[in-house]
């Protein structure tokens, strides 16, 4: 059986555990008040560092473009002016050519067809020309020019044995109504003196008639005479005279016909030289007109022959395969110069090209290549178009920006991983603004948009 003392010690200490247990449930509920306090104030402090930051420290802006690197000079198409037939391509793509190294052959079947006709035409035309201008002169013999007989084609032999034998021709002709000219005209002066010997010897037998009619009248007067002697006498002269008259006639139409003659031969060779004259001219227009044709055939035989413009990368080649046709002015490859500098092409937004100058600087990031091993480059903004352009494709416009790649030893190391067409990124530091302002001032643009519209 308990004792009342005890009873009244155990109250008791209840009532100091509750005490306690009151003292220990009121105690942390003022550290926290504590706690929460400092918090606020720490967040307030941070919040203000935040404002301050935002609103006093500048931070850089910059225009950000996308593009690609290429070479300076562009790349190489090799085209042929007039197309044809391929027959041999001697490169792939990739491989490395030397400037000058041919890298594929046209079918030249049509282009040799047609030169060996110009030719055949042209050796023919020099050697009319050359007998043409032998005619002209009045030669015995043609001289052909050097390249008529230096040449082993065929066609030069033909042409210089026809035109031979046409001279030869010609000259027979000519020569033969000439000489059937002359042989009139000859005629013609043996008529004349002949009339001319019978009309001295009718005026010497007109001087005796006249003469003897003389004394025969004085005979008849004193009537030693019979009249019908006198009478023949003067018949005798009548007919004397006549002759000598007819002989005068004829003498004159012979030598009217002389000088028709005379007349007919210098027409003669007068329309022989303006033949020749006619004809050289024709010819030696023809002749020039040859030779450009066969100077163009020979250059597009040449030519048939593609050949690298410069050392380089073969890349885009149009493998068509053999006998394929070539359009004129296609591209039948592209060569990629290895030995020239790189740049950069970049493309601009509208709203970015005020912002963008030539001489500005700019950091370029190479999104071909490893970003954590390769740093931004420097790079300088060299050039900027006037006017955007249009893509084809998306119809959007934008200014393409032309960058040189800095010469720091940094850049330097890193150019030779550089290839032309890898993707970059470039970055045009364009001023200084603060965090604020670059969250403000979309919403500024917008609200002042909002306050202008109707």
């Amino acid at each position: 059986m308990t004792s009342p003392g005890h009873d009244r010690n155990i109250v008791i200490s209840r009532h100091v555990v509750t005490g306690d247990r009151w003292a220990t449930t009121s105690e942390p509920s003022s550290d926290m008040r504590r706690i929460v306090a400092w918090g606020c104030v720490l967040l307030v402090l941070q919040f203000c560092c935040i404002g301050v930051w935002a609103t006093t420290v500048p931070l850089r802006s910059a225009v950000v473009a996308s593009g690609f690197t290429k070479v300076h000079s562009k790349r190489k198409a090799v085209q042929h002016l007039e197309g044809g037939i391929i027959k041999s391509i001697l490169v792939r793509e990739n491989d490395r050519v030397q400037a000058g190294q041919v890298i594929a052959r046209l079918d030249t079947t049509q282009i040799e067809a047609m030169l060996g006709s110009f030719e055949a035409k042209l050796f023919a035309d020099l050697a009319m020309e050359a007998r043409l201008a032998a005619e002209r002169a009045g030669e015995k013999e043609i001289q052909f020019p050097a390249e008529l007989r230096t040449s082993s084609a065929a066609a030069a032999g033909i042409a210089v044995l026809t035109q031979r034998a046409e001279f030869a021709a010609r000259s027979t002709a000519i020569d033969g109504e000439r000489k059937q000219i002359d042989q009139q005209m000859l005629q013609s002066e043996e008529t004349i003196r002949g009339l001319e010997g019978d009309t001295k010897g009718a005026e010497q037998q007109l001087a005796l008639l006249n003469e003897e009619i003389a004394d025969t009248s004085s005979l008849l007067a004193k009537g030693l005479a019979r009249k019908p002697r006198l009478l023949a006498l003067q018949r005798s002269q009548a007919e004397t005279k006549g002759q000598i008259a007819r002989n005068a006639a004829s003498i004159s139409q012979a030598r009217t016909k002389i000088a028709e003659l005379d007349d007919r031969r210098r027409q003669l060779e007068l329309d022989q030289q303006r033949d020749i004259a006619k004809q050289l001219h024709a010819t030696s227009s023809e002749v020039g007109e040859l030779r450009h044709r066969i100077a163009a055939l020979r250059d597009q035989l040449v030519r048939s022959e593609l050949r690298a413009p410069e050392s380089g990368k073969v890349v885009g080649l149009n493998s068509r395969g053999l006998s394929a046709v070539l359009a004129p002015r296609e591209t039948l490859l592209e060569i990629v110069p290895l030995e020239d500098r790189l740049v950069i092409e970049a493309t601009l937004k509208p709203t970015d090209r005020q912002e963008v100058y030539a001489g500005q600087t700019a950091r370029v990031r190479v999104l071909a290549l490893n970003i954590r091993r390769i740093p931004m480059l420097e790079a300088k903004i060299v050039a900027v178009a006037a006017d955007a352009l249009n893509d084809p494709k998306t119809g959007v416009a934008s200014y393409m920006a032309e960058l040189e790649l800095g010469t720091t030893t940094q850049t330097a190391y890193y150019l030779s991983s550089l290839l032309p067409g890898m993707p970059v990124e470039v970055f045009v530091e364009t001023g200084e603004r603060t965090f604020a302002e670059y969250l403000l001032q979309p919403m500024v643009l917008r609200i002042h948009r909002a306050f202008r519209e109707s």
